[in-house]
């Protein structure tokens, strides 16, 4: 079966089923001739039943006749016995043959044919105009005379009776031609409908077997068309089966499937080519890009270690920066020292000043001693501003050292930036770096300012003390006035007194701002030394990228070598 054709195929499929319609021809015959017999039976069995109808009905007509000659004859003789077994028998038998006629009626109206049409040979009527002139035959015999009265004319009873018995003879006759004429038109009918039946059956055979062959060629012609399509793809070329004119059957549907499939596998080829075209150029685009990034790595590894170096050395210079604030711290305590002792000696000077005036006597004692002392204070107020003028140039180094973490730190950003996502730890710790700084920056500015105001108070002592000692000398010379030169004097202590204090606040919170300056410091040293461990972890990521650039540039040239063979694959097809 594998190698017979299509077209013998389907010839092997019209062979049974032409086989089967001539079996069926067969049994419709034996089937029609089984009709026919049974049919035969039935209507010689329906006669039968009508002819025994007609002899009964005969019978008892000749029976109801013979009740009647007895009754005459037997009245004559005057046997009123004889003649009421005459008047029974007859009165029975005239109603056996009423009921006789009706059951005839009825079976003739059964067959309206023979009723009204059928007329056997020598007849001029049917068989229902004779049933009808013999049952009115019969009603004339029965009301022509009444055995039972005597009246009528019961010499006329004889014809009566013998006229009713011909037509009843006749229907008989009819009946014995009808038989073999009904059997004779039934084989007729039977054979003219089987006759037709097979011719109609031949003619559907034959309208078979044109649509089998028409079928068959609409079939090998398509399938050839189909398998020639599949012929070409399977040479790389793409050709399509010509759908004009096609159905909606399945022929026509395997060919657009067929088309279908050939315009896909083109499509699909066109874009594989395309694709491979791409896949060629982007491993070629690949490939050239891991090179940049390679070097762009390199470069990247080289300023990861500049920025190395500039943390080791912003370490060192964080480191020295601390020393140079704990050299602050000590000159602040200094200060703090000295102008403890110069609050101390105001005080004296105060004390001294209020003995002063109930010591008039002692006075110009007290004024010599007293400008000793505002010697001595002026001297002190010169060291504090020396020590202020110090810690201002320690202030200034500390600014100069926070401008240039700002920038080093700057300069970390920008580099981490250049790295991108590998950088992004070391901006955000350089970030930190630069607000360190700029808070350093600050804070000495906060310490300038207050050094600066100290620097003012100071020079205002100096000049308050040349006052005072001015103003001893003006004692000195004019006694008369003493009494005026101490109040002054005492206003002039009062006031040192109190920028004693300004400056003894002044130089507590310088040593506040040099011990938050010593711990920015210790900050910065520390940021310093993880800045530092950054950048060796940034290099140490920085060679695994590079690694990672390697492998991906060796990824793309594998690519491009399979893309490659897939282009020589795919250059089977033609199109």
């Amino acid at each position: 079966m594998k190698k017979m054709s299509i077209k013998t195929k389907l010839m092997s499929n019209t062979v049974p089923l032409a086989l089967m319609i001539l079996l069926l021809i067969v049994f419709m015959g034996a089937g029609e001739m089984n009709t026919l017999k049974e049919a035969r039976q039935i209507y010689y069995e329906k006669l039968k039943v009508m002819s025994d109808q007609l002899l009964t009905l005969d019978r008892d007509f000749y029976q109801a006749q013979m009740g009647m000659d007895k009754v005459v004859q037997y009245r004559e003789k005057g046997n009123d016995q004889f003649v009421q077994e005459g008047l029974s028998d007859y009165k029975e038998n005239s109603k056996q043959v009423e009921e006789g006629f009706l059951a005839i009626r009825q079976i003739l109206d059964e067959d309206p044919y023979l009723r009204d049409e059928f007329k056997a040979e020598g007849q001029e009527r049917s068989c229902g105009e004779i049933l009808d002139s013999s049952q009115n035959t019969f009603n004339t015999w029965k009301s022509g005379y009444n055995p039972e009265t005597g009246e009528g004319n019961y010499g006329a009873q004889v014809p009566r009776f013998n006229s009713a018995r011909e037509g009843i003879n006749q229907l008989e006759d009819a009946l014995e031609a009808y038989a073999p004429y009904l059997v004779l038109q039934l084989e007729s009918k039977i054979k003219r409908t089987l006759w037709i039946t097979i011719a109609i059956i031949f003619v559907v055979l034959a309208f078979i077997a044109y649509l089998t062959v028409i079928i068959i060629r609409y079939i090998r012609i398509n399938v050839e068309k189909v398998a020639d399509s599949m012929s070409h793809l399977a040479n790389g070329e793409f050709v399509k089966v010509d759908e004009k004119n096609l159905g909606q059957d399945e022929i026509a549907q395997i060919i657009k499937n067929s088309n279908y499939l050939v315009d896909t596998l083109e499509r699909i080829i066109l874009d594989i080519k395309r694709i491979v075209e791409e896949v060629n150029r982007s491993s070629t685009e690949l490939a050239s890009t891991a090179e940049q990034i390679s070097a762009t790595t390199d470069g990247i590894s080289e300023a990861v270690q500049g920025i190395a170096a500039g943390a080791v050395q912003q370490a060192e210079e964080i480191q020295s920066a601390n020393l140079n604030v704990g050299r602050i711290s000590d000159a602040v305590s200094k200060v703090r020292d000295n102008v403890d002792a110069l609050e101390k000696t105001a005080t004296e000077m105060h004390t001294e000043s209020n003995g002063a005036v109930d010591q008039l006597g002692k006075l110009r004692q007290s004024a010599s001693d007293m400008s000793s002392r505002i010697t001595e204070i002026t001297d002190r107020i010169n060291a504090t501003s020396a020590a202020v003028a110090n810690i201002n140039d320690k202030v200034a180094a500390i600014t100069s050292i926070a401008t240039q973490t700002n920038l080093l730190a700057l300069n970390a950003s920008i580099e981490a930036a250049r790295a991108g996502d590998a950088g992004r730890g070391f901006a955000v710790v350089a970030e930190e770096i630069g607000k360190l700084a700029d808070d350093s920056a600050g804070s000495a500015d906060e310490i300038r300012k207050e050094m600066e105001k100290l620097l003012g108070q100071s020079g205002q002592a100096v000049k308050t003390a040349k006052e005072v000692q001015g103003t001893n000398e003006t004692q000195q010379g004019v006694i008369h006035h003493t009494v005026e030169s101490i109040d002054v004097l005492i206003d002039a202590i009062r006031t040192t007194v109190n920028g004693i204090e300004s400056i003894n606040e002044s130089a507590r919170q310088s040593e506040q701002a040099g011990q938050g300056v010593a711990d920015v410091m210790a900050s910065l040293s520390a940021i310093s030394e993880e800045n530092a461990a950054s950048t060796e972890e940034t290099g140490a990521a920085m060679e695994e990228l590079n690694a990672n650039i390697n492998i991906l540039s060796q990824s793309a040239e594998g690519l491009q070598r399979l893309s490659g063979q897939l282009a020589e694959d795919i250059a089977f097809f033609k199109n």
